[in-house]
């Protein structure tokens, strides 16, 4: 049986945007290999690595929105989307989520650095790139009783020029973080 999708876009609000991006992603994943209970060993590392995200942007909102939040997250694969919206402070969180995720995200890596045993794998390593603007909701759902799978994601010039920011950290050196100006 055919379920119509439900699709709507809503009108573009101020954001502050975040792509994280994990440096050698591929090389560590396919070098890894499995661990007692079949899981890949760089999963388990990917896994704390976005509940660190997670955990960051959490911490740089009041305590008041936090049953709420005014945040969007999004896995990329090796990396995060990130959106602080709804709120007139959203540049103050992100750049305050950027802060915390700079220094626990440099830890996290020089410890699995440290921890892998081939010293000839490309050390892992992260980018950051934020920036304020406008960004649209698009989401689309399978109409009842099946309301899975969805599609839920923000799109807007900030993501693009956040992505971009996050892309130029990877040509300067030591540097992990790229504040757009707001």
């Amino acid at each position: 049986m055919h379920h119509p999708a439900i699709r709507s876009a809503r009108p573009a609000v101020k954001a502050t945007t975040m792509v994280i991006d994990l440096r050698n992603f591929t090389p560590n994943l396919n070098a890894s290999a499995p661990d007692a209970s079949g899981v890949n060993t760089f999963c388990h590392f990917l896994a704390g690595f976005y509940a660190e995200c997670l955990e960051c942007c959490m911490l740089a909102l009041p305590e008041p929105l936090r049953d709420e939040p005014p945040l969007y997250i999004s896995s990329t694969g090796d990396g995060m989307l990130i959106v602080f919206h709804s709120s007139d402070w959203h540049f103050g969180h992100g750049y305050l989520a950027a802060l915390l995720l700079h220094n626990k995200l440099t830890q996290i890596c020089a410890d699995y650095n440290l921890a892998r045993e081939d010293p000839n794998l490309p050390r892992t390593g992260f980018g950051i790139g934020i920036e304020a603007g406008p960004v649209c909701r698009v989401y689309a759902e399978i109409e009842a009783p099946c309301r899975l799978p969805i599609v839920n994601t923000y799109i807007g010039g900030s993501i693009n020029t956040a992505a971009r920011a996050e892309a130029v950290s990877k040509q300067l050196h030591r540097a992990h973080t790229i504040i757009c100006p707001e």
